[in-house]
């Protein structure tokens, strides 16, 4: 289970309420770490889990912005969500070849080469929140009361 949602960059499970045997169960599932919690809830983290890791073979955690050192030809850059062509990431500011895994993730062949790493997906366009503030005026006019003089 732990290996799963590391896969799904899952960093924490969280329990609201529960019994004490349903929180015995999940403290002993191998991999989880220690949990903490109170009447309320409970909180376990997932050891080694991201939203991006490095995959050279065995799995580094990392995120956009930090540097990455060298390693071998063979490295991915693994992201905790699904393939969408919109993904963008970059070593040094040089574009990285995306990739679709089998099981539907998104990744980008990294190669031997270090340096600072970011990814992301483009910014959004900003014609629709104008549209939207525009259309909010056109009703706020549309439903202002009309003044009218008598004559």
């Amino acid at each position: 289970l732990s290996a799963d949602l590391t896969r799904l960059g899952v960093g924490h499970v969280w329990l609201r309420g529960g019994e004490p045997g349903l929180r015995t169960a999940i403290g002993n599932v191998p991999g989880l770490g220690v949990g903490t919690g109170d009447d309320q809830g409970a909180t376990w983290p997932v050891p080694a889990s991201a939203r991006a890791v490095l995959v050279d073979p065995q799995v580094i955690p990392t995120g956009t912005g930090r540097t990455v050192a060298a390693g071998s030809a063979g490295r991915h850059l693994v992201l905790a969500e699904p393939a969408d062509p919109r993904w963008w990431a970059t070593l040094d500011g040089r574009p990285l070849d995306p990739v679709t895994l089998p099981d539907g993730r998104q990744a980008f062949l990294l190669g031997a080469a270090g340096g600072e790493l970011r990814f992301g997906l483009p910014d959004r366009s900003e014609a629709w929140p104008r549209a939207q503030l525009a259309g909010l005026l056109m009703l706020a006019v549309l439903a202002a009361p009309r003044l009218r003089r008598r004559p």
